[in-house]
């Protein structure tokens, strides 16, 4: 876990001040934000796929990160699936990781009951992940990502584990699922929409700018 020993640190380091982001860094959280659904795709092809509902919640845990953490959550069919900590850094060459973690205490949190309160009040010692599973997110165009997204619940086969591919928009999210994955994978990648509004980013610098904060519906 030495990444997020690391990321206290720093967060120790800056103490309480104002986090800063880069312009990629802004479009991250402005994208990686909301609650999304494939349920237009599954009305269309019934069984063919799974019905997935994703929330991503962006929370300022100094105890965890400077840069904003996020509380992750998914159900396929109404059953709780993944809850878990993103934690967030970028190189020098403006690629963007998010490092997830699993919630070793905290049961609301673990059952995907969202209190921003519960989350902030995480420290590291309650979070549990693996250090050479990292997801991968490539600025491609102003407000899109291509993401390389590892299933880090299987075990690595000759150093490598099979992964999602995600292409991130400012309301949509497309994806193809690996054999294995809880999701059924299929043909015709799924297709995410946004319903309702962005979470708001709390303490935002002035760059952040979210201009694509309009539901798909």
């Amino acid at each position: 876990m030495q990444p997020l020993r690391l990321a206290v640190f720093l967060a120790f380091i800056v103490g309480l001040r104002a986090y800063a982001l880069t312009d990629s860094l802004a479009e991250f959280y402005c994208d990686v934000n909301g609650d999304y659904d494939d349920r237009e795709q599954v009305e269309k092809d019934g069984g063919d796929r799974s019905l997935i509902d994703l929330k991503l919640v962006p929370v300022v845990a100094p105890s965890l990160s400077p840069l904003p953490v996020l509380y992750v959550v998914e159900s396929i069919a109404g059953v709780l699936v993944r809850v878990l900590i993103l934690i967030v850094t970028q190189d020098p060459k403006g690629y963007i990781y998010t490092d997830p973690y699993n919630v070793t205490g905290k049961t609301d949190i673990k059952s995907g009951t969202f209190d921003v309160n519960q989350v902030k009040s995480l420290t590291p010692a309650d979070l549990q992940g693996q250090q050479d599973c990292k997801d991968v997110f490539e600025p491609v165009q102003p407000f899109v990502f291509a993401v390389n997204y590892p299933d880090c619940k299987e075990t690595p086969v000759n150093g490598s584990r099979s992964s999602y591919g995600v292409t991130v928009t400012c309301n949509e999210f497309f994806a193809i699922v690996p054999a294995g994955a809880p999701e059924k994978p299929t043909l015709v990648p799924y297709q995410f929409k946004r319903r309702g509004n962005k979470y708001q980013l709390e303490d935002a610098p002035s760059n952040y700018v979210c201009d694509c904060d309009k539901p798909s519906n």
